[in-house]
Formats: C-alpha cells, structure tokens, sequence
C-alpha cells in the first residue's frame, strides 16, 4: 500500500480525488476489438488522469493513435509486427506475458477480454471484463470450422489455459463486465457472479460533419468488420428485397473482397472512415441494422445518439442496448429473411427521436466514469482499511461481506441521507406508541359509555357497581392492549387494507372481551352480563373509527411523500413491474420503490416513474442498504427457487424485512391459508361456494331490499317522474338489452336522463367519448337534460334498477350489467362475470364509477364474483352511500 492512502484513511475519510488518480493503474489487452473495450480504457484514462496504461501487445505510436498522449508501459512480451498485424499468433503467449505483468498501485482496473485479468498487482484487482477468451469458451460461434495447425493448437493448449484463466479470474477482488450475457458466460466459465456496468459510447454528436459524395439522406446503415460472425451476408443479402433503399456498409476485414462480390447495386461500401465522415452517416441514415453476435455492441447507441433506431438480432449484447420499440426493434434470426422484414419494420415505423436520443444518454461516459469511480473509491477505501490496524485507525475493523457473490454496490447518491438503525427504531416504537394509547383511550371511553347505557337497567346498589366496574375497566386495560397487539394490529404489513384492519379488530375485540369476563371470575368484581356485551360492542365500533382516523391521517402523509418505507424489488419481469407500479400508483398502501436488482438489465437502467436497476440479484443486500430501505421484495416469477431461498435467508440475517409475491392475484386473503406440507409451505385457497343456503340468503336479501327500498323511495320516483315529464316530455323509462346471469339477456331499466332521440344523436358526439371501456360517457354531454344531469349526479336515475332485482334479473350488488357488444369482446376470464347476477352496486361503482379504466373495471368485477362473502356485500352497500352522496364520477 502506498503512503498516499494510509495517510488518507487515519481519518476514515472518502477517498480524495487526487490521491485516487495517484493510486489507480490500468491493465489493458486489447488486440482485436476496435471500439467498445478501446472505449472504455481511453474512459478510464479520463477518470482517472494519470493513471498509468500497463499493456503486453500494442504500440501506442502505430495502430491506435489515440492512445498516444497517455503514459503507457509495455510487458515482457515485446510488442513486433507480425504480431500487431496477425493477433492469433500471439495467443497462445498471453498468459504468460501478463503473468509476468506487475502492476504497482494501490487499485488495478484490468479492462480485459481474457487476459488482463491475469496481471499481478501489489493492491487491489479489479475486472471490466468484455468477454471470456472467445478462442477458449466460444470459438466454434465465432470461428467456425477452424482447423489446420491453429486448430490443433488449440487442442493441445485448451485445457492448459482454461486452468490459467479461471486462476486468474478469481484472484480478482471485483468483477465487472459489459452487458448481461458477458455476465452469464462468465458464471459459467469461472463460477463468479459479476456485476453489470454497461460501457459508454463517446461519439461526439455536435462534431464536424463530412458527407459522402453521391450519397442522399435516408439510407440503412451498418458500421461492422467485415468478419464472418458479423453476419454482413445476411444484411446484404436482406437489400435485394429493398430496391428502392441504399445500404452504406463501414468497416473492413477479411471478408470484404466476398461481400463486394454477391452484393447488389443498391449496397455501397465505404470502408474505415473518418469520425467527421461516421458523424454524417448516422445523421443521415433512416436507421442502423446488425445481424451481428455481439457481447455487447455500441454502434445501436451510437445511433441512439443521433436520434436514429436499429434493427438488431436479438441476441447477446444487443438484447442490453436497445429498447425494444422506443430506440428499434429485433428480429429472430441472421438470415435475409428475417432482416429484411425488420428493416422494412424500421422503415415504416414512425419513431420518437427524443425517446431514442434519452436512451442513448444512459449510455454516456459521464455514466460510465462515475461507476467507475465509485468501484475505485470502495476498492481503495477497503483495501486501506485492511492495511491498517483497526485500533490504529479508531475504526471497527473492515468486515467482508457475507456472501462472496455480495459486493458492494458503492456510495449512496449525492443527497441522500441515511437514518441511524437507532434513530428509526425509536422513530417506530413512538408511532405505535401513540396509536396504543389512542387504542386504549378508545376503549375506556366505550367501556364507560356502556356502563352508563346499562345503567339505566341497574338494580344493585350504584356505589358498589361503581366500584366493581371501575377496578374491572383499570385491570382490563392491558388485557385490551395484548389482544389488539396479538391480533397484529400493531405491525402495519398485516393491515395494508381496510377489511383485514376491521377483521382484526373485531377478533381483538372477542379475546379482550373473553379476556375480561375470565378477569372478573378471578378477581370476583362480578361483571354485568350486559354490560360485557355492550363494552364488546361500544369497544368494536370505537376502535373501528380510531382506526379509520389513524388510517386516514397516514393515507394523507403518505400521499404527501412520507411514512413510506423503502422496498428494493427484486426482478424486473411483468409481475416486478407491475408490482412497482401497483406500489407507485398507492402510495396509501406505505410503500416506496427505491430500485430494483435484476440479473436480466444492467446497472443504471432505469424504468420511467418507478426507479433504476442497482445491481445484480445477488447484490439486493447492497441495494437495501445503499438506499436505506427497510425490505425486499422478490417477484417470484422473477427469480429461480435456489436463488430465491438463498436470497431470502441472506436478507433475514441482515435484519431485512423479505416479502415474496405469489402467483396468485385478486384472491381474498381471507380465503388463503399457508399451512406446512412437508418441508414446504403451501398456500391453501378456500373454495367458493355461491349455491346452498348462500344462495338463498343473497336472493333473499336482493328481494327484502329490493321491496323496502321501492317502498322508501316511491315518493323521490314519483317525483322524478313528474319532473321528466314537465322537462320536455317524452317516456320516462329508459330500457336498455343487457346481459344477465348465464349469458341471459334482460331488459334494465331507467329513468330516461336524455332527450329521446338521444341514440340517433350518437353520431354527434361519439369522437368525444371520454370512457375507457366500450360504452359511452363524457362530461357535459350536450343530449342529457337538465332533469337528468341531477338524477345521475344523485343515482335517482338507477332506482328502477329494484324492479329488475325483484324480477330475479338482478341483484343488489354485483358485477355491473354489461350491454351484448361489450360481452363480444370480453377475454375467456371476463366470462366468470356470468356466473351470478349483474348489481345495481359493486366494487367498480364505489372506486371512481364512470371514472374507472377498463382494467379497473374487469379487474373489480372479477374480484367480487372470485371473493364474494355476505360481509363484502355489506361493505359495498355501505360504500355505495358516501359515494352517492359525494357524487364521485357520476355524469
């Protein structure tokens, strides 16, 4: 270690800027590539000003001149002609060339295609790996049929290198590579799991232009060597199909001479040209294709940075830079075929330049050289910190991670604040505090409120009843506590909706009254029977409308951003992102989405409105922390079994709070059961039951409701009725074919809101149509009369709806009566609708009516007829009320 970062971490402070570029080497193997690995050294040298250039096998003076200003060493291999020109005859004298490389500083960035790794250094080593030595692990994709004496070669040394090349794989500190099918290649061949850091594309947009003489705007466009698994032929080939287009091929390599031959006249090859040159082509060019199999490939991004979209085979690093349908589109295979079809796809879709330009900037070298910075500052600081006696520093001593596949995913971002453990905990234990003791106020309260009801029956003397229930309500207050804690009303992830809340409290409500009536036998303070029932009841319905204000309060707080408790969700499928927006779109729920981890993105893509990608999976404890969240939660689909358990057990031991999605959706928790079958715990899913006495009791209900409620409001009827007909006449009912029970069709009635020839108008105003779902709705309808603009802000106009309940057609509440034409479009799913009676009221009419989506809709309505319980019947009907009132959605 050098003096520079002992000295600096006496303090346990960052790592400072200038002794960080005093402490970093760069080892570099680049022999073939011309692009993304030379990138991402010249990236590094501008990260890290200074840092010497350690290489075995180039000339910076000759093929690259764009290294030539940088401090550059050569290995003990000594950089001669034939090898510079012919790279495969320096193979086989690559390992032993940067083996015998010492590299003296205190961080060594190897950027390495196989060998670079291999370096030995006197600090700590870090990897940018672009891929495993292809001629060792693909050499049958990317020189196929190689024989002679190469192949030969090969077979003799395979085995030999292999061992050198997973040695030196692992004797890094950190590995890093380029895209994610890099990251995979390299679990399989050396057994790490590395982190993602995508590399960054430099081409300056705003330079110098030269165009190409003849050449006229709006050509295809492919910037490639010239090389067999490139694939060019295909792309070639792909333009007989498109005539009336040109292609501009840039690049050169062995196969050159054959392409030219086979292509046809609307194939222009330019060769290697100038960036000024480069810079015009993909101004001009109506996009960019590629057949290639490529580790990662950069020139989709470079493209993406003039605003123009790729064609892309999808497959290996292409599946990392491009962003299916905002900045291209793939196809399936390298053949003529399958291009052609997507580039005549890229020609006919109309593109967002903006869309594309934004997602070429997660690709900038800003980007890259602040990762990269951040790897270099962890990597010094740990390395320091063991390189010196903790007691000497007056630090707790650097502890590793607990897994080696856990690296630490560097500093939080600039801004962010992370509360002490302590701080947090205290900060929870006053919240529920407070709730508890407004519990237990609630409670008193209901307690004292029933003895004076029951007091107006008493017939024992008053002081000593007094007396005895006074001692009774004192000693029952923890009773009270316990039982409203054990039924988890204290730990918020148990209560995230209204229903379960309103269940717990009435099973507290049962064990604290069970809990007292026991407490009265012991203690002899003989309690009235009445007076336990009405403490029950009075008790009930006061913690009830605690909760609700409680509730209510931290739905404002966190509509306003706070009490939310950070998640980083594992996974990025469907079911992770659909999860991340469910948890964005309620906040009400407590939940803020710091991020995800995923194996399938790299780090620092980022999702619109929902967050970025940190790391790897197997770096969620870092993410967990770097964001000061409290939990994770897996998308299961998301993760394989193994991994899922070990993920789950590591996050556990850190003190994180894990919650894992289930496959199962819009199921009732009060219908599932987790019980253990063998080692394994299953989720047991009640059966519904609609028939038998359910069904008897919900029809009789619809019939008894149904019969009060024409009684009660046969006056508002009549009314209404009167004032249709003084508004300009015509029917009063409005009668409408819907769809009922088992696909029945029925006719639903009333009140007419319109004026009569209210269908034939239509035509008038259907482009105005402001609902999501195939009927028709909008605000300020220019049909609705006066009269009926208040009997559907009210819901007057529904009332007739109870003739069709006594009918049978209906019922009180259901699934909303669909009109035929809708039903013609429902999924297979949507057809469990039928299987009960269409409702006046349901889910969908006290969540937004008219403003609810489709999905809303589809998705509400199919809960119920999955979920349906008297209770839920009960809790609609009361929610129907202050919805009415409130005249949410109703136009």
């Amino acid at each position: 270690m050098g003096m520079a970062a002992e000295q600096l971490f006496k303090t346990d402070s960052p790592v400072r800027d200038d002794a960080l570029r005093a402490t970093v080497a760069i080892a570099h193997d680049y022999l073939t590539q011309r692009g993304g690995a030379e990138r991402v050294v010249l990236s590094l040298a501008h990260a890290f000003p200074g840092a010497p250039i350690h290489t075995s096998m180039y000339d910076a003076s000759g093929t690259f001149p764009e290294f030539a200003d940088l401090p550059i060493t050569t290995g003990r291999l000594d950089v001669v002609d034939p090898f510079r020109h012919h790279h495969r005859a320096a193979l086989p004298f690559l390992a032993r060339s940067f083996s015998k490389t010492r590299v003296g500083a205190d961080v060594v960035i190897c950027s390495s295609s196989g060998w670079a790794h291999g370096v030995k250094t006197d600090g700590r080593k870090v990897v940018y790996c672009h891929n495993p030595a292809r001629w060792l692990y693909q050499a049958d994709r990317y020189e196929p049929g190689r024989g002679g004496v190469a192949g030969v070669g090969l077979a003799v040394l395979q085995a030999r290198l292999r061992r050198w090349d997973v040695g030196a794989a692992r004797s890094a500190d950190r590995y890093v590579v380029n895209s994610t099918i890099v990251r995979d290649r390299v679990r399989e061949a050396y057994g790490i799991d590395a982190e993602i850091v995508p590399p960054p594309h430099a081409i300056d947009v705003l330079g110098a232009q030269t165009p190409i003489d003849g050449l006229e705007p709006g050509f295809l466009l492919c910037v490639s060597r010239l090389i067999s698994y490139k694939n060019i032929d295909a792309v070639i080939d792909a333009m007989r199909g498109i005539p009336e287009r040109r292609l501009v091929v840039v690049g050169a390599g062995p196969d050159a001479s054959a392409l030219q031959a086979t292509a046809s006249s609307n194939v222009l090859f330019v060769g290697t040209i100038d960036d000024n040159r480069l810079r015009w082509l993909y101004a001009n060019c109506a996009g960019l294709v590629s057949a290639s199999y490529e580790d990662f490939g950069l020139t989709p991004i470079e493209a993406a940075a003039f605003g123009k979209p790729s064609a892309l085979l999808r497959w290996g690093g292409f599946l990392d830079s491009l962003a299916e349908n905002v900045s291209g589109l793939y196809f399936e295979e390298p053949t003529p075929v399958s291009a052609g079809e997507a580039m005549r796809g890229l020609l006919q879709e109309s593109w967002d330049e903006r869309a594309i330009v934004e997602h070429a900037e997660r690709y900038s070298e800003g980007r890259f050289v602040t990762k990269m910075r951040e790897i270099a500052h962890d990597e010094a600081h740990a390395d320091a910190r063991a390189a010196v006696p903790a007691a000497a520093l007056g630090a707790r001593p650097h502890v590793a991670p607990a897994h080696p596949a856990e690296r630490p995913l560097g500093p939080a971002p600039a801004g962010a604040t992370r509360a002490a453990p302590a701080v947090s905990a205290m900060r929870g234990l006053a919240t529920k505090s407070t709730i508890a003791a407004t519990d237990l106020l609630s409670v008193a309260a209901a307690m004292i409120a029933a003895f004076f009801v029951w007091s107006h029956w008493r017939i024992d003397d008053p002081r000593n009843f007094r007396n005895a229930h006074e001692w009774l309500g004192v000693l029952s207050m923890p009773i009270w506590l316990f039982a409203i804690s054990h039924a988890g009303l204290y730990r918020s992830r148990l209560i995230t909706s209204r229903m379960e809340e309103v269940r717990r409290v009435g099973r507290a409500t049962i064990s604290a009254m069970l809990g007292v009536a026991a407490l009265s036998s012991v203690t002899r303070f003989e309690a009235a029977r009445l007076w336990l029932v009405l403490s029950a009841v009075f008790g009930y319905v006061a913690l009830v409308t605690n909760r609700t204000i409680i509730r209510r309060r931290f739905q404002r707080q966190r509509r306003a951003g706070a009490r939310l408790r950070g998640v980083v969700i594992v996974g990025t499928n469907s079911e992770a992102l659909a999860i991340a927006r469910s948890l964005r779109d309620d906040p009400a729920l407590g939940y803020r989405v710091a991020g995800f981890t995923s194996d399938d993105l790299p780090p620092g893509y980022s999702f619109d409105g929902l967050g970025e990608v940190f790391g790897s999976i197997s770096q969620t404890l870092s993410a967990v922390r770097r964001t000061n969240s409290t939990g994770a939660l897996i998308a299961t689909t998301a993760v394989n079994h193994d991994e899922s358990m070990t993920l789950t057990s590591r996050l556990a031991e850190a003190g994180v709070h894990v919650e894992l999605s289930s496959a199962l959706r819009d199921i009732a928790t009060r219908r599932m059961t987790i019980r253990p079958v063998g080692r394994y715990p299953i989720v047991y899913v009640e059966p519904q039951l609609r028939g038998s006495w359910r069904g008897i009791g919900k029809r009789s209900f619809d019939v008894g409701f149904a019969t009060v409620g024409l009684l009660i409001t046969a006056p508002v009827l009549l009314l209404a009725v009167l004032a249709i007909k003084f508004d300009g006449g015509g029917p009063v009912l409005f009668t409408q074919r819907r769809v009922g029970r088992g696909g029945v069709s029925f006719e639903l009635r009333k009140l007419r809101t319109m004026v009569p020839d209210a269908e034939a108008r239509l035509r008038e105003v259907i482009e105005r149509n402001e609902a999501s779902w195939p009927l028709f709705k909008m605000k300020n309808d220019p049909r609705v009369t006066r009269v009926g603009q208040f009997l559907r802000r009210t819901s007057i106009d529904e009332l007739p709806q109870l003739w069709n309940v006594l009918r049978g057609e209906m019922s009180i509440v259901g699934p909303r009566p669909a009109i035929a034409s809708e039903a013609d479009g429902w999924t297979p799913e949507m057809h469990a609708r039928l299987k009960v009676r269409p409702g006046i009221t349901g889910m969908w009419q006290v969540n937004g009516r008219s403003t609810a989506t489709t999905e809303d809709y589809e998705r509400l309505d199919l809960y119920y007829v999955n979920n349906w319980s008297f209770m839920s019947d009960v809790a609609i009907i009361a929610r129907t009320i202050p919805a009415v009132l409130a005249t949410r959605g109703a136009y």
